[in-house]
């Protein structure tokens, strides 16, 4: 957390300092080496990253980070009101600190005006855009920083995440591929290309020959394996990784997942219920234990949700997952939201609301987001929903043409 946000902050601020004490000159070689250096802490896209934004949305310590960090970017634009690059940097504060999307968009405008035409302040705005559900804009303007840095892979990589949003599958595997030629050791691009077969066509034997090539530490494949194995029905292999599993909950941006909810599943699935009631039982006291650390964790309400439909307390499993999305509705965030009501649609399922369910998976598929009919189609969560008399027409409504 420090490197990301207190290593740019404080960089500006020290930044500034040289550029006010020698004006006359300009930015001195040292300047430009800190500007160069926030550039690239803002560019970062790595698992460390992705840890460290887990952390800032769920510890006091990483609150307390995040004012230092913007103090030290308010002393920065004191000695120099009109440096870009800490707006930048108040930008991402406001973005990634707090979901202040129009605070962050304001502070982009101001950077614009000094850095016009740059990739990465136009990269940033199309990020927050996506999240206020902009989408095309924001692959426009995607497009755009590609345009203006081609060999950067990161802008490729945004151009075909928001293209699969929107449903356009064949875009986006284009713009996977391009990626993929920048930058081909980045695992977490071959998952997404994957499972953007699973979307477009249905196809989990496409989806799995891209695993096959996924370069890097075979050990960090299985995890990012788990869903397709559900997909496969693979239940075998769910349980093999989740007996030698080396966290017992796996954190994102998107989800909070003990392992023993693969278990749980497979358990169900394969007909052992006394298993998978164990292993539900054993994710609610992991969730139970965060949630009083951490009370408005969307998705710790979300999981939670699961554990109490799979425990059978039907009444607390939809409450939970009502939780969930009143927390973080896709109006809050249209890019991650998306995955309260799906985990919503699942708990509906779960407990035999199955109106209630289809209700949540049509105003899924009606909007831009990670699903289509075919991961309805293939999930073995909905397989209750299968001879419901709305699921046919709901899958010739929203088929991928």
């Amino acid at each position: 957390m420090r490197k990301i946000f207190m290593f740019v902050a404080i960089s500006l601020a020290l930044g500034a300092s040289a550029a006010s004490a020698d004006l006359t000159d300009g930015l001195t070689a040292r300047f430009r080496r800190i500007k160069g250096a926030l550039w690239r802490a803002a560019k970062v896209r790595t698992a460390a990253l992705e840890k460290a934004i887990v952390a800032m949305e769920r510890t006091q310590r990483a609150k307390n980070e995040l004012a230092e960090a913007r103090a030290a970017v308010v002393k920065a634009l004191e000695l120099q009101p009109n440096l870009p690059e800490a707006h930048v940097a108040l930008a991402y504060y406001h973005y990634r600190g707090h979901r202040d999307y129009e605070r962050a968009l304001e502070e982009l405008a101001i950077a614009e005006r000094g850095l016009p035409n740059d990739s990465r302040i136009l990269t940033l705005t199309a990020y927050i855009w996506r999240r206020q559900g902009k989408f095309q804009a924001a692959v426009e303007r995607f497009k755009g920083a590609f345009e203006l840095s081609p060999q950067e892979a990161w802008s490729a990589y945004s151009v075909a995440l928001t293209y699969h949003l929107l449903r356009r599958y064949a875009e986006a595997d284009h713009y996977f591929d391009l990626t993929i030629s920048l930058g081909p050791d980045n695992q977490g691009v071959y998952e997404r290309k994957a499972y953007n077969y699973i979307s477009w066509l249905g196809d989990t034997k496409r989806a799995r020959d891209v695993f096959e090539k996924m370069p890097g530490e075979s050990s960090d494949i299985p995890q990012r394996s788990l869903k397709l194995w559900w997909l496969e029905r693979n239940y075998q292999a769910i349980l093999d990784f989740a007996s030698s599993a080396s966290e017992p909950t796996m954190w994102t941006q998107l989800s909070a997942t003990p392992v023993v909810f693969w278990a749980a599943s497979a358990h169900q699935l394969m007909g052992e219920p006394e298993l998978a009631r164990a292993s539900y039982d054993s994710a609610r006291a992991i969730l139970e234990k965060e949630h009083d650390t951490h009370p408005d964790d969307h998705r710790v309400h979300s999981a939670l949700g699961i554990a109490y439909a799979g425990l059978g307390r039907k009444e607390d499993a939809i409450r939970e997952g009502k939780r969930g999305v009143e927390l973080y509705p896709v109006s809050k965030d249209a890019l991650i939201g998306p995955y309260r009501v799906w985990d919503l649609a699942v708990i509906y399922t779960m407990v035999g609301e199955y109106d209630a369910a289809l209700d949540e998976i049509e105003y899924l598929l009606s909007i831009p987001s990670w699903f289509s009919v075919h991961d309805l189609r293939l999930d073995p969560d909905f397989d209750p929903l299968r001879d419901h008399p709305r699921y046919q027409p709901l899958l010739e409504k929203y088929a991928i043409e």
